[in-house]
């Protein structure tokens, strides 16, 4: 049998780490959307935001408390991690909350996400390189270059995915999509940096 067949059978069926933070934001933001949704006029006479753009915020917030206990051990115990980490997405969810129209909040994700990507790459890029970033692959003894290009890719792949469906979709289409997304892309990730570095 053909050595490229049995990486191709080891690489299908290897467990890839579960997306823990992107089901709490699929779970919590869908909940929540379907919930608003037979109320939605009347939530937005009140002056609160669109119920999908609500739902983004819970389903973040959801995301954030998944996170919220690695980041603060990763404080514990090296500080690698900055406060910054904590407080960051804490601002970004209040200017959600204030912004005028669901329009807004969908721009003002990509550029959220746009924003963490040049974040990664000026500290990856660093005197540090990849000891000073708090991501899954710090401790890799090889592979760390090839991971870090696609947890890039993946979030690029968000951005598109979420402007797509801003200009194209309903808020209806606009919230399933980034709940799929949200754990999707994870594992595409993980799949791709296996796929293409295997010894890590």
């Amino acid at each position: 049998m053909h050595r490229w067949f049995d990486d191709i059978v080891w690489l299908l069926t290897r467990r890839l780490p579960f997306p823990k933070g992107g089901a709490a934001f699929a779970v919590a933001a869908l909940a929540g959307y379907f919930l608003m949704l037979p109320w939605s006029e009347i939530i937005m006479e009140t002056g609160l935001p669109h119920p999908a753009a609500l739902a983004f915020i819970i389903g973040y917030m959801a995301l954030i408390s998944v996170a919220l206990e690695d980041t603060i051990r990763s404080l514990d115990r090296d500080r690698i991690a900055h406060p910054d980490a904590i407080i960051l997405p804490l601002t970004f969810v209040g200017v959600l909350f204030f912004l005028p129209s669901l329009a807004w909040v969908q721009h003002a994700v990509s550029i959220a996400v746009a924003l963490w990507i040049l974040a990664f790459i000026a500290l990856y890029s660093s005197t540090g390189g990849p000891k000073t970033v708090p991501w899954f692959a710090r401790d890799w003894r090889s592979g760390q270059r090839n991971a870090a290009n696609w947890v890039v890719a993946e979030r690029v792949a968000f951005i598109v995915i979420n402007e797509a469906l801003a200009r194209h979709g309903t808020a209806t289409d606009w919230i399933v999509g980034l709940a799929l997304a949200f754990i999707a892309l994870p594992y595409l990730r993980s799949w791709t940096i296996i796929a293409t570095h295997p010894e890590d």
